[in-house]
Formats: C-alpha cells, structure tokens, sequence
C-alpha cells in the first residue's frame, strides 16, 4: 500500500501524457500539462495519504499478548511476529521509516506551501485548482 500512490501518480502521468498528444499538443515543457499532473498527484495524495500513513503505523502496532511478567511483543496486525525481532526490524527499516518520512513530508510541504500561498488563496486560479483542500478552512486556521 505505501508504494500504490507511485502508480497511481505515473498512470495518471501517461493518461495526461496520451491526452496531450492525442490533442497534437506538445508533451514536455508544457506549463499546461506540469499544472494538470502536479493537480492530479495533489488529489491522489490527497485521497491516499489516510489510509497509507495509517497502514504505515500498523508496522510499529505492537501488544504484549503473553502473560503477565513475559515481556514479548507481537505485531497486533500479524501476531506471529515478534516486534523487534530480524525480521521486524527489516520490514521497519525498509518499509516503515521512509513510509512515515515521505508521509510526514508530502504533508509538510503542502502545509508550507498553503502557508506560502496563503495570500493568493483568493485568486480565481487558485481556487479552481485548490479549492478542494482548504475551501472549508477560515483565514485566521487555513492550516487546520
């Protein structure tokens, strides 16, 4: 699940990409197309980031099952994996930390983007295009 948005973003790529030269349109350096992808990956994320950072925290989910004084703890989502262990650890190192890095970041960096932008909030092409997220939020709380 953490790495379905990277298809997500590529397939809606090549859509916008098989769009464009379908219209005759040039594909590269277009301001049209780069503004038509960067909206696509912004509602993907957008849509995503949920339930992948909540699958993400599912690896660091782990419950003492044993009993009293047995300080053995298991993964709550696959029980016959004993958290800390080889092969826990692997799938945290691999998997977990540069999950909770780039979903910790994509938001940081949409947060300080509308920060950024904030003043332009009111400009008719920034709505159109970003109303979705923070159409709903007041000036003084645009970030919550």
């Amino acid at each position: 699940m953490v790495l379905q948005p990277i298809f997500y973003i590529l397939a809606g790529a090549i859509v916008w990409i098989i769009v464009f030269r379908r219209r005759g349109e040039r594909v590269f350096n277009n301001p049209e197309m780069k503004k038509k992808i960067f909206i696509t990956t912004l509602v993907i994320v957008y849509i995503l980031q949920p339930g992948i950072a909540k699958s993400t925290l599912q690896l660091f989910n782990c419950e003492d099952f044993g009993p009293t004084g047995d300080s053995q703890y298991y993964l709550v989502e696959d029980t016959d994996i004993k958290c800390w262990e080889p092969r826990h650890v692997s799938w945290t190192l691999a998997l977990g930390i540069p999950a909770l890095i780039i979903w910790v970041i994509i938001p940081s960096v949409l947060l300080i983007y509308l920060v950024i932008r904030r003043k332009f909030t009111r400009s008719k092409a920034f709505v159109q295009h970003y109303s979705f997220i923070f159409e709903r939020y007041h000036d003084k709380a645009f970030y919550w």
